[in-house]
């Protein structure tokens, strides 16, 4: 099945997939590279209105989807990632592995705003973040001080000032992906490509943003054409825009990427993008057709 295969004709997707020095644009329909970015990037964010993306690593970019033109570069940021629209696209967020919280005011000229924030104890760091549309809650990705390979996803309410959802993670290192609807968040545990750290689960969970309770937990345990078993571990994902599928990478020097059937919660194919290489965080939109 291809990944658009329900979708409104004069919609296609595209999925930005980063490694090393370009970003891969893959047109969802026909599997097929559009073009390939020249920039550094390790994550790919788009606005809600696919007007423009960003490109976080060592570097920030922000770029028309419609030209590629860069809106914004910045070089003498530290380490640039998670970064995230806001709903309106007005406003883009990011970290830069400290404790500050940084946005780019998009709307008009564009400025650079950084704050200090604090987190609800001083024994994790934020590795990820996602806000709901209200701002009212925050969905969290931790990394734990008193234990080595310890992650959690939390819930943080700001009203409440506290967390009202935490999950442990062992060990850890993935990352998070909020359906549109924000009825369901989904999140990784994959750890490291290091002996000296534990075995991950190799699953994916589903988490009900409603009830605040785990879903489902779905197997990348997966049996090749040649009927081997193939231990995928999905480091980084990505959602498309309707909801219905999952882009999962993983952790191996490898070029295959997982589809995942979110409705039917079992994967459905795997892509091959060629050539032995890191892939890193992929990214989907949702484009109208020229």
């Amino acid at each position: 099945m291809r990944p658009t295969e329900n979708l409104l004709f004069r919609l296609t997707v595209r999925f930005y997939i980063p490694s090393g020095d370009i970003v891969a644009v893959i047109d969802a329909n026909t599997l097929e590279t559009i073009t390939e970015l020249p920039y550094p990037a390790d994550e790919v964010a788009v606005s809600p209105d696919g007007q423009k993306i960003a490109l976080l690593g060592g570097y920030l970019y922000i770029l028309n989807t419609s030209d590629f033109a860069v809106v914004f570069a910045d070089s003498n940021l530290y380490y640039v990632e998670n970064g995230i629209f806001s709903k309106d696209s007005k406003t883009f967020y990011f970290s830069t592995r400290t404790s500050h919280l940084n946005y780019l005011s998009l709307n008009g000229a564009v400025e650079l705003t950084r704050e200090i924030i604090s987190t609800p104890n001083n024994k994790f760091t934020v590795w990820s973040v996602i806000p709901s549309s209200t701002c009212n809650k925050l969905y969290l990705y931790l990394k734990h001080y008193e234990e080595q390979y310890l992650f959690s996803f939390s819930v943080y309410d700001k009203a409440l000032d506290s967390i009202i959802f935490t999950d442990s993670l062992i060990p850890g290192e993935g990352n998070i992906a909020l359906t549109n609807d924000e009825r369901y968040l989904i999140y990784t545990n994959p750890g490291r490509n290091d002996f000296t750290y534990p075995d991950p689960p190799f699953t994916f969970k589903i988490f009900n943003t409603g009830t605040l309770q785990i879903e489902d937990e779905i197997s990348t345990i997966l049996t090749s054409n040649k009927n081997d078993t193939v231990y995928f571990s999905v480091n980084e994902i990505c959602l498309t825009p309707d909801n219905k599928l999952l882009l999962g990478t993983g952790l191996l020097e490898d070029d295959e990427v997982i589809i995942c059937n979110l409705r039917k919660k079992e994967i459905e194919q795997t892509i091959s993008l060629g050539g032995y290489r890191y892939l890193k965080r992929p990214t989907c939109q949702l484009q109208l057709k020229e």
